[in-house]
């Protein structure tokens, strides 16, 4: 099982995270990692507005629509963000 950090990262707010494939306990995925990303990124030590390593030239980009309903925000078990 997949360790989760404590407040969402910051790849739930991105352009480019695999929101439709999202299953809990599992790996999160995106575009720039499909097979999973990295755990330096999902806890923020690593700042994913620049490049890191094997991200295929994809970075951070803040999505206009996340979780705008609350029966999304249950399922992804996160606040919505300011």
């Amino acid at each position: 099982m997949i360790e989760r950090p404590r407040t969402p990262p910051i790849c739930l707010n991105c352009k480019w995270f695999d929101i439709w494939n999202f299953e809990p306990n599992n790996a999160f995925k995106c575009k720039a990692y499909p097979d999973g990303i990295p755990q330096v990124i999902q806890t923020s030590e690593i700042n994913h507005k620049r490049p890191y390593d094997n991200d295929k030239g994809i970075q951070y980009e803040k999505t206009q629509v996340i979780a705008d309903n609350l029966d999304e925000r249950r399922i992804l078990q996160i606040e919505p963000f300011e």
